[in-house]
């Protein structure tokens, strides 16, 4: 199969960013220098499952500025709205699932 450039980094993304990847390379990671490793699998519909998830998470984590899908030039705005600022830096956090209210903070 022929792989872009994008569908690399979309993959990498998707694999680096997972609690077995971190654990797996635990020692590697805590040296702070020097490569990582990244296994690549030969599965192609593997590999398009992990591209995909990759530019989903590109998307999100980019604010909807890269790997948007096709039609999409925005996030979704969810139905959420602050009912009181945060101040300073919060050291709690709840949340109630009846009301769907997250509290952060004070």
């Amino acid at each position: 199969m022929e792989v872009t450039a994008e569908d690399l980094l979309a993959y990498v993304y998707a694999l680096g960013g997972t609690p077995a990847f971190a654990d797996h390379f635990a020692a590697e990671l805590a040296e702070g220098a020097g490569p990582i490793h990244i296994p690549l699998t030969t599965n192609p519909d593997l590999f398009q499952q992990a591209a995909d998830l990759g530019r989903n998470l590109l998307w999100l984590h980019t604010w909807g500025e890269r790997f948007a899908p096709p039609g999409k030039s925005h996030l979704p705005e969810p139905p959420t709205q602050e009912i009181t600022p945060v101040e300073g830096m919060p050291e709690k956090f709840a949340y109630d699932p009846e009301t769907q209210t997250l509290t952060v903070g004070t």
